[in-house]
């Protein structure tokens, strides 16, 4: 019964609490700091910062199936702008077609997927109709050889880790993929560069992250809540 459900809800059920305002922000600023540890290597985190400080305005993400999702759901401020997800039983492969149609969709706005170098081998084949149609979409991937949460997982459930090796011999190793420009990093200030020559670029482009997934054992397992 809705009616009677919402009714319910719209009594005067008052919850109690004895947490102030600043335990929330300061637990807020715990919690980003403790996602964006500063490491030797580049790390994913350090990828989504360089982006969210350097996207234009007026932009949609979004986010495929892998351990970087679990970064970029916490980090991302929307500033009014758009993060498209998906998560609980999902599959990889998401982000591509999603950022294609979010650009059919809305044509003026900055689009660009943050995929990983396992999510990107799902439905990659989809760039090429980004490339025939002229789509301006950024598909970021961040390749760090595996399938990283699925290693995550493994070593929290303390199994045996089996099949979760991507490649280990360079991933793109060209520079262009189905006729589409490839630029790499490796380091901040590369991935800086790279995205502002991605973001005046006319058509589709891809940019090869290499970075050190090491964190996502202590990040996605760890309870910072």
């Amino acid at each position: 019964d809705i009616g009677k459900s919402i009714e319910f809800l719209k009594s005067s059920i008052e919850s109690t609490y004895d947490w102030k305002a600043e335990e929330i922000l300061n637990n807020k600023k715990a919690l980003y700091a403790a996602l964006t540890p500063k490491t030797d290597n580049l790390n994913p985190s350090d990828v989504i910062l360089a982006l969210q400080e350097l996207i234009p305005e007026n932009n949609i993400v979004t986010a495929d199936v892998g351990a970087h999702l679990h970064l970029l759901g916490q980090l991302w401020k929307t500033n009014g702008n758009r993060l498209l997800m998906t998560n609980g039983w999902s599959a990889m492969g998401f982000g591509i077609p999603a950022a294609i149609g979010a650009k059919l969709a809305s044509p003026e706005s900055t689009v660009v997927c943050v995929t990983g170098d396992g999510g990107f081998l799902m439905n990659c084949g989809d760039l090429m109709i980004a490339r025939r149609k002229g789509l301006k979409v950024v598909t970021i991937v961040m390749v760090d050889g595996e399938y990283s949460l699925i290693k995550v997982k493994q070593n929290w459930k303390e199994v045996q880790q089996y099949a979760t090796s991507v490649n280990d011999e360079g991933y793109f190793k060209a520079d262009h993929f189905l006729g589409i420009p490839v630029l790499s990093a490796s380091n901040v200030k590369e991935v800086k560069e790279v995205l502002k020559t991605a973001f005046s670029a006319d058509g589709p482009i891809i940019i090869e992250v290499n970075v050190d997934d090491a964190i996502y054992q202590d990040l996605i397992v760890r309870n910072h809540k």
